[in-house]
């Protein structure tokens, strides 16, 4: 009876077709219609042709800001301390939580609780945490190494977040 209930469980198991395992992973990739411009050390990223701003700069390490020129969208990174500014800002505490804290402008604790991963060729490269409110919040995490670090903030009416995504999904490693 027993060899029963195994050659059956061997046969069942014979007849499935493996699923390939699911991702919600947005795959990076460059935008042939934009310019690609520095975003940080080593690190590019294209815009659509309705944004303005400074870009990277720095002359002891660096900053970044780009802005829709309708104030939907903005994106912003500086890491600075006393003497010197930083590409990144602080690991996350843990390997790609659920959801985060963030600060607003008004510098208000805000829960980031929901998230897209960014890949490349299969291996997550960036996490996006972001919340759904009209006025939205979103902070982009960058792998290096083993760990992912706060690499942008960005600040987005939602009705603009497929727009956020296709900007972030073109930021590349040189």
């Amino acid at each position: 009876m027993i060899s029963l209930v195994v050659f059956l469980t061997i046969i069942a198991s014979c007849d499935k077709e493996e699923m390939p395992e699911q991702s919600d992973c947005i795959e990076m990739s460059e935008n042939s219609n934009r310019t690609t411009e520095d975003f940080k050390t080593n690190f590019t990223i294209q815009f659509p042709n309705n944004y303005e701003g400074t870009g990277m700069v720095g002359f002891e390490g660096n900053i970044f800001n780009k802005k829709r020129i309708d104030d939907k969208v903005e994106l912003t990174y500086s890491f600075c301390g006393s003497l010197y500014c930083d590409d990144f800002g602080d690991a996350l505490e843990v390997l790609i939580p659920n959801s985060i804290i963030a600060k607003d402008k008004e510098n208000n604790e805000v829960i980031l609780n929901s998230k897209k991963e960014f890949c490349l060729n299969g291996n997550i490269k960036g996490v996006l945490y972001y919340n759904t409110e009209l006025s939205s919040i979103g902070k982009y995490y960058i792998k290096q190494d083993s760990e992912y670090l706060d690499g942008l903030t960005i600040y987005f009416n939602n009705t603009e977040y497929q727009e956020v995504e296709n900007i972030i999904k073109t930021i590349a490693e040189n």
